[in-house]
């Protein structure tokens, strides 16, 4: 009775450190890939980027009107490249200014500088390269492979190469070249000469009669009565 006690108790304990290795295991991936996480922490570390990005760069803009909202637009602008954004200014201010504070001249000011402020920040982002950051690396055999299939950055093109020249086309040979003046034109079947092989002789060109007003030959003398 002991022995099958000790057995019950063992096969009991596998049984929880095995779930319990399991679950752990399911928590670290959680913390690990876990997006609203992930969102926190990088909402903070733009939020300090930008703050650092403006104190840096504040001395540049101390002669601008309403300097703190043009602050604000400065780091959203900044905030918004660094989390994948492609930097355009946005069409409407935040929130924060849509309210009866901002619906007066000195208020319409305050949101103009805050848009004015926006593409300083977004290009002063760009300029410390935080919008590569969001971007998922790849292997360079993976990249290969997706430019060949027509994904991704194109190919690198060399500009240097000179342009192949095109081969001229052959003309068509009418037999009349020298013959017709300018303006001139030919009435009746003519045989166009067309490309032949290098060892086959040329062969005759036909020709047609002359006709009365077709510019071709000299004059035409009508036979006198008897």
């Amino acid at each position: 009775m002991v022995a099958g006690l000790a057995c019950s108790l063992a096969a009991s304990m596998l049984v929880v450190s095995t779930g319990g290795c399991t679950a752990f295991a399911g928590l670290s991936n959680s913390l690990d890939y876990n997006e609203c996480c992930d969102e926190f922490v990088l909402g903070y570390r733009n939020s300090a980027w930008s703050a650092r990005a403006w104190h840096e760069r504040k001395h540049c803009f101390k002669n601008e009107d309403h300097r703190y909202h043009f602050r604000d637009g400065f780091r959203q602008g900044y905030e918004d490249v660094a989390n994948g954004g492609n930097g355009c200014t946005p069409a409407f201010p935040p929130r924060s200014y849509w309210s009866w504070k901002f619906q007066s001249p000195e208020g319409q000011q305050r949101v103009n500088a805050w848009f004015a402020g926006y593409p300083h920040g977004a290009r002063a982002a760009e300029e410390d390269g935080l919008g590569n950051y969001g971007q998922i690396q790849m292997s360079a055999q993976m990249a290969a492979a997706c430019q060949s299939c027509g994904m991704g950055e194109p190919a690198y093109v060399d500009s240097t190469k000179p342009a192949e020249a095109a081969e001229p086309t052959p003309s068509q040979v009418t037999g009349y070249e020298g013959l017709l003046g300018e303006g001139e034109t030919i009435v009746g079947d003519v045989q166009l000469g067309l490309e032949r092989p290098a060892n086959q002789p040329a062969p005759a060109v036909r020709t047609a009669s002359p006709r009365i007003g077709s510019g071709i030959g000299g004059p035409i003398q009508r036979p006198q009565p008897f």
